[in-house]
């Protein structure tokens, strides 16, 4: 995360490569994934929520899925506090 952040060109280079994206596609991609990242790791079921409709629209998937079903911080709490 902390690469993405500091290194948008390098980043938006490799979601070109690895997903075959044009480049004002993957830097739109790019600027949407950060906007959504925490700076402590913490995961933003908003923006989970967002990518699983996203790509429910795309697959055409009727199947509902909640983000909070997906989302565990136990392991991520445990990191920060120094457990």
């Amino acid at each position: 995360m902390k690469f993405m952040r500091e290194s948008r060109g390098d980043s938006i280079a490799i979601i070109i490569r690895e997903l075959g994206m044009d480049p004002d596609s993957a830097a739109k991609g790019y600027d949407q994934i950060v906007s959504l990242m925490s700076e402590d790791g913490r995961v933003n079921a908003a923006g989970v929520q967002f990518l699983i409709d996203l790509a429910r629209q795309t697959q055409k998937s009727t199947k509902p899925l909640i983000a909070a079903q997906m989302i565990d911080h136990s392991l991520l709490e445990e990191v920060l506090t120094g457990k």
